[in-house]
């Protein structure tokens, strides 16, 4: 069975790029909301908050043209973190998406062709060490 997941949300953070065992990675954050209709007739919204992890070649093109509120479609895959805090001691975990694409929003009034990249969904070479098979 593939582990895929899609979403399409508001950057919430710039990306934090730096170098790891010889390979680029960035990360970001996404929002994405929901609107839907309550019991009662009124409109209501849930806003779900996911961090984006990105390798190689598609960390570098991330960090070159995702900046905090633009509009971006993710594929990848669903992994989970583990770790204690140092503090209390307590076990923590989250969920984060390992980027496979990434999809770019409609461009800004105002903004040239040279602020976004000629092929909207890129998809980077490395995938950070990761053996599974891509259906990308």
């Amino acid at each position: 069975m593939n582990n895929i997941v899609s979403i399409v949300g508001n950057v919430t953070r710039a990306p934090e790029g730096r170098d790891a065992g010889g390979s680029r990675v960035a990360k970001f954050g996404l929002a994405h909301n929901e609107r839907f209709k309550k019991a009662n007739g009124e409109q209501g919204e849930d806003t779900t908050f996911v961090d984006v992890e990105c390798w190689g070649k598609l960390a570098e093109i991330v960090e070159k043209f995702v900046e905090k509120g633009k509009l971006v479609g993710v594929e990848g895959k669903l992994k989970s973190d583990s770790w204690e805090d140092k503090e209390t001691g307590a076990k923590r975990s989250k969920l984060y998406i390992k980027a496979i694409n990434v999809h770019f929003g409609p461009k800004s009034e105002g903004e040239g062709s040279s602020s976004s990249p000629s092929n909207d969904s890129p998809s980077g070479d490395d995938n950070g060490g990761d053996d599974d098979e891509s259906p990308f």
